[in-house]
């Protein structure tokens, strides 16, 4: 079994019916955030975790290397918090973690997907140039993605396998929330257009 895991209903409008008729696929809808993301994805394998993990989603690039629209294969992810990129807190040695996509679905991703990064998971959104930056470098990551580390967290412990792509929909800092308003659409059908692909050989 296929979980096609999204934050966002029109992130999944178009992937629904796409596979409407493959009875190998389910769709799981996480809500917003990383806490919202991990609380969902627990549930849904507490009934079972025999299922491969997808998600899919949007994500903001911290440099304008990546293209608007283009579709980013995620090979790893972790947590980020700007007191911690500014040297203003620390995260916990106990919290601090990359988890790394399944080998196998981050090939067959790969092979389809315009690029490929790490992804960083924060809680909020930084709307501030210099924070962009400091969040990068201190993760690491050419991606940001507010769901992912806790859907990530939550395949995990229960040993299932995830893997992801996401679409990019902005550039991490001002003006971004405007750039997603009017890109996400667009963004969800590149996912779908990729997934397509993917599903079919599945």
């Amino acid at each position: 079994m296929l979980l096609i895991a999204g934050a966002f209903e029109p992130e999944l409008e178009a992937l629904r019916r796409l596979f409407a008729e493959r009875a190998d696929v389910e769709f799981l809808l996480t809500g917003v955030g990383l806490v919202n993301a991990a609380i969902s994805v627990s549930n849904r394998l507490k009934d079972s975790s025999d299922v491969q993990l997808l998600f899919v989603g949007s994500c903001g690039s911290y440099s304008d290397y990546f293209p608007l629209c283009s579709c980013v294969c995620v090979n790893a992810v972790c947590q980020a918090d700007y007191l911690a990129a500014t040297s203003r807190g620390h995260i916990p040695a106990a919290s601090e973690e990359t988890i790394d996509a399944d080998p196998s679905l981050r090939a067959k991703l790969s092979a389809l997907a315009d690029e490929e990064a790490v992804a960083s998971s924060t809680i909020s959104i930084a709307d501030d140039r210099d924070a962009a930056q400091a969040l990068s470098e201190f993760s690491g990551a050419g991606v940001e993605n507010l769901e992912l580390f806790g859907l990530a967290k939550a395949c995990k412990r229960s040993g299932v396998a995830w893997g992801a792509l996401c679409a990019v929909t902005n550039y991490v800092g001002p003006g971004s929330g405007q750039q997603w308003r009017n890109n996400h659409v667009n963004a969800a059908q590149r996912t779908a257009e990729v997934l397509k692909q993917f599903v079919g050989s599945f």
